[in-house]
């Protein structure tokens, strides 16, 4: 079941069914956790990602100090609930006794011991194949105002991940604060600092 709500800063959400937590919003994207179901996460925001047939919201979300994303149609707005199991009663053939009932009991709900800690300012380093400089835009396309350009090494503090022009398969750009102003640069352009 999706989430019938959208998820802001602090919204509780679980796991419907065991899921890869991914390391941006795409099943391309290198998987950093495996959630089980029922686990509980606490949602950032709300961002495009990888469409597919059953959703392309993602839910953001931190833990151990990253950014981790997961698919909004893997999450529910309610814990998921044991269903009891009837024990099957026997009715001895021999001599006539009591038949003793089964009282069904629900397993309880694993609950988890994840507690998400704020996220602080992601910084991310720009990162090119040929070490050329990369070239900042003022919105999310190779068509936007070129503001400047950003040489390999150079850092950035993140501001969010936003949905733009497809380029080499991805349509994530980040957004940052660049002179001052808001700034976007293509996704496979910056890596985490290590």
């Amino acid at each position: 079941m999706t989430p019938t709500r959208r998820p802001g800063q602090g919204e509780i959400f679980y796991v419907s069914r065991p899921v890869r937590a991914r390391e941006c919003p795409s099943s391309y994207c290198d998987a950093a956790l495996l959630l089980s179901a029922g686990q509980r996460i606490v949602a950032e925001e709300i961002v495009p990602g990888q469409s597919s047939s059953d959703a392309s919201s993602w839910i953001a979300f931190a833990q151990d100090g990253d950014e981790h994303y997961v698919r909004g149609s893997a999450l529910a707005d309610e814990p998921p609930t044991a269903t009891p199991t009837a024990t099957p009663t026997s009715t001895p053939t021999a001599k006539p006794t009591a038949t003793p009932t089964a009282t069904d009991t629900a397993s309880p709900v694993p609950s988890s011991t994840f507690t998400p800690t704020p996220t602080p300012a992601r910084v991310l380093v720009i990162y090119t194949r040929d070490n050329t400089p990369a070239r900042i835009r003022s919105c999310p396309g190779t068509s936007c105002d070129l503001l400047g350009r950003m040489s390999p090494g150079d850092r950035l503090d993140l501001v969010g991940r936003v949905e733009g022009q497809v380029v080499f398969g991805s349509a994530i750009w980040i957004e940052f604060v660049f002179e001052g102003q808001p700034a976007f640069v293509h996704s496979s352009l910056v890596r985490p600092t290590s």
